[in-house]
């Protein structure tokens, strides 16, 4: 008894240092998409400011109009952003069955005119069978949607990017890479989508992976049985530009 019961405090040790760490880190996350709403809601107060003396003085008010517009844009993609980490935090996940294909395919074609109008090339896995695992469908959605978000956003023209699923270990991997290179800047909505991936995807016992140069998201998930027996993958160009 005596030799089971130091293993056990060990152990219980252990998780209790991974769970501080990982709440640690909720907590530096969530600072940083905060203080990331701060610069657009700076530019949006002098934009609208210099909107008004422009009216005054009749110069032209349109480019400070679009400024405007872009600054809403980028302050609405933070938040709900921010929404997202929290939600994953405070909310359990829900456990079902989803098609992995069907949820790629349809963030793809969501996407699709954003990677055209930058002149990125794209590939994607195409299924022989359908991909399923066991999660939470909109924290699932969410999370590739953010990975995707950010692998086009660090991508330039004429950067590839690749988005690969395949079974290992008892989970399904869905990879997004990226040729871009470290010039490409990586914005804090980057950052923050990033860390909205690996927030959705944890809090439902998957696993992820980030690499910054090569590019390289990675999303787990735990794989139905009968996919993993069936399922396979090739890649196939979706669209070049």
């Amino acid at each position: 008894m005596s030799s089971v019961k130091p293993d056990r405090n060990a152990e219980d040790a252990a998780r209790a240092a991974a769970l501080l760490e990982e709440h640690e880190q909720f907590c530096t996350e969530l600072a940083d998409g905060l203080h990331a709403l701060a610069q657009p809601l700076t530019i949006l107060r002098s934009a609208i400011a210099m909107l008004a003396l422009s009216k005054e003085d009749g110069t032209a008010g349109e480019r400070y109009l679009s400024m405007s517009m872009r600054q809403i844009e980028r302050t609405c993609q933070l938040f709900s952003s921010v929404q997202g980490l929290l939600a994953a935090k405070m909310v359990p996940a829900e456990r079902e069955t989803i098609d992995i294909g069907s949820v790629l395919r349809q963030v793809i074609n969501d996407h699709s005119q954003a990677v055209e109008a930058r002149g990125i090339d794209l590939i994607a896995a195409s299924f022989k069978s359908s991909g399923m695992v066991f999660g939470d469908r909109r924290r699932t959605e969410l999370a590739i949607a953010a990975a995707f978000e950010t692998a086009v956003s660090v991508s330039s023209a004429g950067d590839v990017i690749k988005v690969d699923a395949s079974p290992s270990d008892g989970l399904l991997e869905i990879s997004f890479e990226s040729t871009g290179g470290l010039d490409n800047i990586v914005t804090s909505l980057d950052r923050l989508n990033v860390s909205l991936a690996r927030t959705n995807i944890l809090s439902q016992q998957g696993q992820y992976q980030f690499t910054q140069e090569p590019f390289r998201i990675s999303l787990a998930l735990p794989a139905c049985q009968h996919a993993l027996e069936k399922s396979g993958t090739t890649c196939c160009p979706v669209f070049t530009s």
